[in-house]
C-alpha cells in the first residue's frame, strides 16, 4: 500500500513539473528581439550569414558591431536561428528545455553507476532538475528567452552532450571513429560560445582527463576506453579557447580593457569570488537549496532504486566520493570567476553565474543522492511513508513555483504587443519614405534586459543597430 502511494506521489510530482516546464516553453511564443539581438539582426539581414560569421576577422572600427564577434559559436547559433525568422527566437525556450531534459535523461541512463531505475524515475529526475535550474537561474530571462544570452544555457547543453558521448564510449568494448567525429562540432562550436563557458568546459574535461589518466594506470576498463576521447575533447576545447583569444576582432578591447589587479592575485581573488557566490546563493535562496537536497535525499528510497552499489561501499569510500564532488564543484565555480577576475577584477555578471548555480545544483543532487542511498532504510514502511509526505510537500512547492512564474505572463504579453505595434509602425513609416523617426522604447525593467541600448558613457539611447536593421537613418528613442 505504501509503495503504491509512493508511486502515485512521484507521478503527481512529475505531472506538476511537466506543467511548469510547458508553461515556461509557452512563454517563448512572446519572445522578441532585445538589446544585442538588434545588432545580430542588422548584420544577418544586411551582410548575410557568411559575412556576419566573417566578423570574427574584422578589425578596427569594423569590429565594433554591438556584440562580441570573437564568439564565433554564439554567432553561428544565432545565424542558424535567424534562418527561421522570429519563430527561431520563439522556439528557443522549448528547444533549451527539451535538450536539457533529454540529455539529463540519457546521461542517467548510461551512467557508469548502475542503478535499477524505472524510466519514469529518470524522467522525474531530469525534469525536476531542469525546472529548478531554469526557475532559480541567476538570470532566467537571459539564459532561457534572450537569444543573445543563449551562450550560457548552450554551454550547459554542450557540456552534457560531450559528457554523454564520453560515458557512452567508455561503456563500449571497441573503438569507433564516428564518436570522435560526432564530438568535433559540439566541442568547437560550444567552446566558441563565450570565454567563461569555454574555461568552464575546459576545466571540467581537464578534471575528467586527470581521472581517466589515473584510473587508466589502474587498468580500469572505462578509463582505458575513454582516455583517448577525453584527450581529444580537451584538445578541441583548447583550440576553441585559442580561437576566442586570437580573433583579430579582439582589437576593439585593447583601448577599453583595464586589468585593475596584478596577474598573480587572480588565483587568490577567483576562489574568493567563488566562495562569495556560493555563500550568497545559499543565503539568498535557502528554501530552494533545501528542497533540492530533500528531493534527492528521499528519492532512492521512495523510487525503490537498487542500492546495492552504495550500501556495499565502505564509509571511507562514500565520504571520499562526497568530498571529491564538493572539491570538483568548487574548482569549477572558481574557474567561472577567472576570466572576469583577470579582465575587470570582479565577479561575472548574473547570466554567467548561471553556470555556477548549475554546478551547485549538480553538487547538491549528487551528494544528497549518495546520502539518501546510504542513510535511509530501504523498504522500511515508516521511512517510505515519511518520504512520501515530504515528496507531497515538494510537489506543492513546484506548483507554487509555477504559480509565481504565471504572474509574469501579462508582462510577456504586453511587451510582445508593444513590440509588434512598434515594428509595424516603423516598417510602415520606412515604406512611406520617412527616415527620421520617433520610436518608443519598451519598458523591459521586469526582465532586466535592455530594448534599444542605452549608452553608459552618455546616458543617451543609442539605437544604431535597430535603425540600420529597419533601413532608417535615425531613431529618436523615447524612453518609457
Amino acid at each position: 500500500m505504501i509503495k503504491i502511494f509512493g508511486i502515485i506521489t512521484l507521478s503527481l510530482v512529475l505531472l506538476s513539473i511537466v506543467i511548469g516546464l510547458v508553461i515556461m516553453a509557452f512563454f517563448g511564443y512572446y519572445n522578441r528581439y532585445w538589446s544585442d539581438d538588434w545588432c545580430y539582426e542588422r548584420d544577418l539581414e544586411h551582410l548575410g550569414v557568411p559575412q556576419t560569421l566573417n566578423g570574427y576577422f574584422f578589425t578596427g572600427e569594423d569590429a565594433i558591431r554591438g556584440y562580441s564577434t570573437n564568439r564565433y559559436g554564439l554567432t553561428a547559433i544565432t545565424a542558424f536561428l535567424y534562418i527561421f525568422g522570429l519563430a527561431g527566437t520563439q522556439l528557443l525556450p522549448a528547444l533549451i528545455i527539451t535538450c536539457l531534459v533529454g540529455l539529463l535523461y540519457l546521461i542517467i541512463s548510461i551512467s557508469p553507476v548502475r542503478l535499477d531505475m524505472h524510466w519514469t524515475v529518470k524522467l522525474l529526475i531530469a525534469t525536476f532538475f531542469t525546472y529548478f535550474l531554469l526557475f532559480f537561474s541567476t538570470h532566467r530571462f537571459q539564459i532561457l528567452y534572450w537569444r543573445a544570452g543563449v551562450h550560457y544555457s548552450g554551454t550547459i547543453i554542450v557540456t552534457l552532450v560531450l559528457l554523454g558521448l564520453i560515458l557512452y564510449y567508455s561503456s563500449r568494448q571497441q573503438s569507433s571513429r564516428w564518436i570522435y567525429v560526432t564530438a568535433v562540432l559540439p566541442a568547437l562550436v560550444g567552446g566558441g560560445l563565450s570565454e567563461i563557458g569555454c574555461v568552464y568546459m575546459l576545466t571540467a574535461f581537464a578534471l575528467l582527463w586527470i581521472a581517466a589518466f589515473y584510473f587508466r594506470k589502474q587498468g580500469k576498463a572505462w578509463a582505458l576506453q575513454a582516455f583517448p576521447l577525453v584527450s581529444f575533447v580537451v584538445g578541441l576545447l583548447l583550440i576553441s579557447m585559442l580561437a576566442l583569444i586570437l580573433s583579430p576582432s579582439n582589437d576593439r578591447y585593447r583601448v577599453h580593457t583595464d586589468n585593475p589587479i596584478p596577474f598573480y592575485l587572480i588565483p587568490l581573488k577567483a576562489p574568493e569570488f567563488a566562495l562569495a557566490f556560493i555563500a550568497d546563493s545559499i543565503k539568498s535562496l535557502p528554501l530552494p537549496h533545501l528542497v533540492l537536497a530533500l528531493f534527492f535525499l528521499i528519492l532512492p528510497s521512495l523510487a525503490d532504486i537498487d542500492l546495492v552499489a552504495w550500501t556495499m561501499s565502505s564509509k571511507t569510500r562514500i565520504a571520499t566520493g562526497i568530498f571529491l564532488t564538493l572539491g570538483i564543484a568548487f574548482i569549477l565555480i572558481t574557474a567561472i570567476q577567472m576570466p572576469t577576475t583577470y579582465f575587470y577584477g570582479t565577479q561575472p555578471d548574473a547570466r554567467a553565474q548561471s553556470l555556477s548555480r548549475f554546478t551547485i545544483f549538480i553538487c547538491i543532487a549528487v551528494v544528497f543522492f549518495i546520502l539518501g542511498s546510504v542513510l535511509i532504510p530501504a523498504r522500511n514502511t515508516f521511512a517510505l511513508a515519511l518520504c512520501s509526505l515530504v515528496m507531497i510537500g515538494i510537489g506543492y512547492y513546484t506548483l507554487r513555483m509555477t504559480a509565481i512564474n504565471l504572474t509574469g505572463y501579462p508582462g510577456f504579453v504586453l511587451r510582445s504587443q508593444a513590440w509588434d505595434e512598434r515594428d509595424a509602425m516603423i516598417r510602415n513609416a520606412v515604406a512611406e519614405g520617412q527616415s527620421n523617426l520617433e520610436v518608443p522604447v519598451i519598458d523591459t525593467h521586469e526582465i532586466d534586459t535592455r530594448d534599444l541600448i542605452r549608452s553608459i558613457d552618455t546616458d543617451e539611447w543609442v539605437s544604431n543597430c535597430a535603425t540600420e536593421y529597419y533601413g532608417a537613418e535615425a531613431f529618436l528613442a523615447i524612453p518609457p
